[in-house]
């Protein structure tokens, strides 16, 4: 028997954007002149459905419309969407799950439909936020941005053709679609003691919902896990394979993680990664070693280093050496600090793009009163890729406000100034950005 239909998390909002733009962009000698200026009127919700006792379903819809065009058009939260705090908990346009308690098994079936697509730079990748987008039937372009593309999304992920060269006048604004679709078990074998089952296919799909070739990936492992809060242990096994399927990655692990008192926790994990089938990646041992410390009442710090399975949203997986430190101060009741530097060196099966990729960056955060906040980030990130080394050099520099009239309505203020110089002529830029806006909670 179905429930009631539930609707939530309503927000309506508006924003005005600006981009100032300079130097070679990919595909923008393409486009015609804009006057940098962009509007759009949002709404966003939550729809729930509970069927039984077993059965969720939900769609996060989010609606827009741009008054310069008149026209309305629907997507998912993007850049813009992050600014004005839309859903932040949102991984999808359309889920349904299942679930069933059987003894001391959970079980749970679910699938998850999402227009979406990761950029690749020093925020978005390192701080796990993502561009996200949907349907883009009427388009507004302010520089080399998109209203209603996902609320500003980048022209180079307008479609995997797009990023191939094909000229801006055959682009159709929509990159393509995930679909998950997995199951997993999970077993309470006695109160210290649990162990998991999981396989889930990912497939994807261009605009026009045909098949992209070598993108489709099923995963699937068992876990393990024995300990406290105080110290746990764990074992597991791991498989991956890509489209057509005529080969699979395996990695096998163990790791422990154990607390050294209040203010230290020492973690560290050991493995092996090998292939059979067709292709021959890279294998190897596989380590992780980490430590998380609290330096007196203000200071946190932590620290990683090892070398584990690069697992990408789509395409083969592979192998990265990585290390990674972050330090977080807080300066005094109201502020925080916190800076990050590290690097990661990554290969895939042949063919696939190998890449070294470096970053630093500050990001300081202050609640200037009960109603307002501002935050400030400066960060510096270098790729590599490709036998033939494409070099990606990226500064980018961030100031933003936010500020609650009410309870219910915020207002935002960001600006944006971003660097990006290449080996390529084809490609060295600056841009400033400015983005306003509002927006009231139902």
């Amino acid at each position: 028997m179905a429930g009631p239909l539930m609707i939530d998390d309503i927000y309506l909002g508006y924003g005005l954007l600006y981009s100032d733009i300079q130097g070679q962009f990919p595909g923008r000698e393409g486009l015609a002149p804009d006057d940098r200026w962009g509007q759009m009127v949002t709404l966003n919700f939550r729809a729930s459905l509970a069927i039984g006792n077993s059965i969720g379903v939900s769609i996060q819809p989010y609606l827009y419309y741009l008054p310069e065009y008149g026209k309305i058009g629907w997507g998912v939260p993007g850049p813009i969407g992050t600014f004005l705090g839309y859903q932040p908990n949102a991984i999808a346009l359309f889920q349904i799950a299942w679930r069933k308690q059987v003894g001391n098994w959970d079980f749970t079936i679910y699938d998850a439909f999402d227009p979406r697509i990761y950029q690749y730079n020093v925020w978005d990748v390192l701080l796990s936020s993502q561009a996200q987008f949907g349907n883009l039937t009427p388009i507004e372009r302010v520089g080399r941005y998109s209203l209603g593309y996902g609320g500003g999304g980048d022209l180079n992920n307008y479609n995997p053709q797009a990023r191939a060269g094909v000229h801006p006048s055959n682009w159709n604004g929509v990159a393509g679609y995930y679909n998950i679709f997995g199951v997993r078990a999970q077993n309470i074998i006695s109160p210290t003691v649990k162990s998991l089952y999981y396989l889930f296919r990912n497939t994807y799909w261009d605009s026009r919902f045909r098949n992209v070739s070598n993108s489709d990936i099923i995963v699937g492992g068992a876990y393990i896990q024995a300990g406290d809060p105080y110290f746990t242990t764990y074992a597991g096994y791991n498989f991956a394979s890509f489209q057509p399927f005529n080969s699979f990655m395996h990695w096998a692990v163990v790791g422990a993680k154990k607390q050294l008192g209040p203010a230290f926790t020492l973690y560290g994990q050991g493995g092996y990664a090998w292939w059979t089938g067709d292709l021959d990646g890279p294998s190897g041992s596989l380590y992780t070693v980490g430590l998380q410390q609290q330096l007196g009442q203000r200071t946190a710090q932590y620290f990683e280093v090892g070398r584990r399975v690069f697992t990408p949203v789509t395409g083969p997986y592979g192998i990265e050496n990585y290390v990674d430190y972050r330090i977080n101060h807080m300066l005094g009741v109201r502020n925080n600090i916190t800076g990050f530097i590290g690097m990661s060196d990554r290969k895939t099966v042949p063919g696939g793009n190998n890449q070294v990729f470096k970053y630093t960056g500050l990001m300081l955060n202050s609640m200037v009163s009960m109603r307002l906040t501002a935050f400030a980030s400066s960060g510096w990130s270098n790729t590599e890729s490709g036998i033939d080394p494409f070099i990606y050099d990226d500064w980018t520099h961030r100031f933003g406000l936010r500020y609650n009239a009410t309870q219910n309505i915020q207002t935002q203020a960001f600006y944006q100034y971003q660097e990006v110089s290449t080996n390529s002529a084809a490609i060295n830029y600056s841009e400033h950005y400015i983005y306003l806006g509002v927006t009231k909670r139902f």
